[in-house]
């Protein structure tokens, strides 16, 4: 109960501070998109996300979102969301920002020609560097370990095997270049 009123204590009465905090030089907002599978026409990389959004609350921290979004009536097609959602810790020098974190992952997928629904849900821990060339646009490369836990249903299936989990662990965004805009 102690940690929690430190928590919302924290949270409403050091607003305040958090909002004249000047990191990023006074950007606060950072939007991106990964530019390596526009340039390479290579097939879509699908630990790449599509938008990406970071806010800066301070100096040091910054909250991170993606979002990869493919929505399809097409025989071949179906439902593909996948988000996540995560922190980093920045080290900022110059025109540099190394930076770590972690991100918590979510994919679902449901094709319109099978009734298979593939559920995933994912760590992933992570360490990247960032290069800014100015104050509104930047450059920035990461690398994951990935750790995922699939759920695979297919309803209405006589097959007892129809129904399973599993888990895979593989190293992700390796190859990722995202161009970003900052903004207050």
């Amino acid at each position: 109960m102690k940690t929690i009123r430190r928590i919302l204590f924290f949270f409403f009465f050091s607003n305040s501070v958090l909002v004249q905090a000047q990191d990023n030089n006074g950007m606060r907002h950072e939007l991106g998109i990964d530019v390596a599978n526009a340039l390479t026409f290579i097939k879509r990389n699908t630990q790449s996300y599509l938008l990406n959004y970071r806010f800066h609350f301070s100096e040091k921290w910054s909250l991170r979102t993606g979002l990869n979004l493919d929505i399809g009536s097409g025989n071949s097609e179906g439902i593909y969301p996948d988000v996540k959602v995560g922190i980093q810790k920045n080290r900022r020098e110059d025109h540099w920002n190394l930076y770590y974190g972690t991100d918590l992952t979510f994919s679902y997928f449901k094709s319109n020609a099978v009734t298979t629904k593939n559920t995933r849900y994912g760590i992933d821990p992570l360490i990247g560097v960032q290069y800014n060339f100015n104050k509104r646009i930047s450059i920035s490369t990461e690398g994951s370990l990935n750790f995922n836990f699939y759920r695979v249903r297919t309803p209405g299936s006589f097959d007892p095997n129809a129904n399973y989990n599993y888990y895979r662990i593989f190293i992700g965004s390796i190859g990722m270049v995202l161009v970003s805009y900052h903004f207050k």
